[in-house]
């Protein structure tokens, strides 16, 4: 996703969403 390019900001995003933030981190990685 567009987060993917804010992997380390993007953390707090992930806190809020707090839903699937394993998946957002795979996501940033993978779209890395």
């Amino acid at each position: 996703m567009i987060q993917a390019r804010s992997a380390q900001p993007g953390r707090q995003a992930v806190k809020k969403r707090r839903k699937i933030p394993f998946m957002i981190s795979a996501y940033s990685f993978s779209n890395a």
